[in-house]
């Protein structure tokens, strides 16, 4: 069987969002209504989270979160979720999501962040691909990790990224610009200071 690769970096080109069903606003449903969808939707991602958290246990790493939700100048932010199962998935490798606008059950093209959370053996496979030239050493919930502004000056999309060695779980964090049409970054955590100030909170669940 061929291996998987992982690929770190996300790409997004407009504020469009793939995120949970929605009613119409033509729609004679009820605005309550519209929010029991997506609080359903939100408790079926987060338990998602719940059992990929049980699962690394049995591989011998730990999940971080940031709890249930953090803000940002007003700007809420919900997880952790987790997609569904998918074909290409690799034990001992969670992918993570925060999004102001509910859970993204097949992409984290439109999360504001991105968390994926590696075991020991599946780092040492993919290691190579996390680090790149140009890292700074940085401090993250007490941990020296490393820390990567990537620009791509040709889309003015900016990823920053951070590698966190907590022993035995490494993490890669990843905030992403998530552009509007004119072309304006909607993700308040591509601002270096917050994106790292946000993961200054980081914790094994459920702390």
């Amino acid at each position: 069987m061929a291996s998987t690769v992982v690929t770190f970096g996300c790409v997004s080109s407009t504020a469009s969002r793939s995120t949970t069903p929605t009613i119409s606003p033509t729609s004679s449903v009820s605005t309550s209504t519209t929010l029991n969808v997506n609080q359903v939707a939100d408790e079926h991602f987060a338990n998602n989270f719940r059992t990929a958290e049980a699962k690394a246990k049995d591989l011998g790493y730990t999940l971080y979160w940031l709890g249930p939700q953090f803000t940002v100048s007003d700007v809420v932010s919900k997880g952790p979720f987790v997609h569904d199962l998918r074909p290409d998935d690799v034990p001992g490798i969670v992918e993570v999501q925060y999004s102001r606008d509910g859970p993204l059950s097949t992409t984290t093209r439109d999360a504001e962040l991105t968390l994926l959370e590696i075991s020991p053996t599946e780092w040492q496979r993919v290691k190579d691909s996390a680090y790149t030239p140009g890292g700074t050493s940085v401090l993250v919930a007490g941990k020296q990790s490393q820390f990567y502004s990537l620009p791509d000056p040709n889309t003015k999309i900016t990823t920053l990224r951070v590698v966190v060695d907590f022993g035995p779980t490494v993490l890669v964090a990843e905030a992403t610009s998530l552009l509007s049409a004119g072309k304006v970054d909607l993700n308040l955590l591509t601002d270096e200071q917050t994106f790292l100030s946000v993961l200054q909170n980081l914790r094994p669940y459920p702390q």
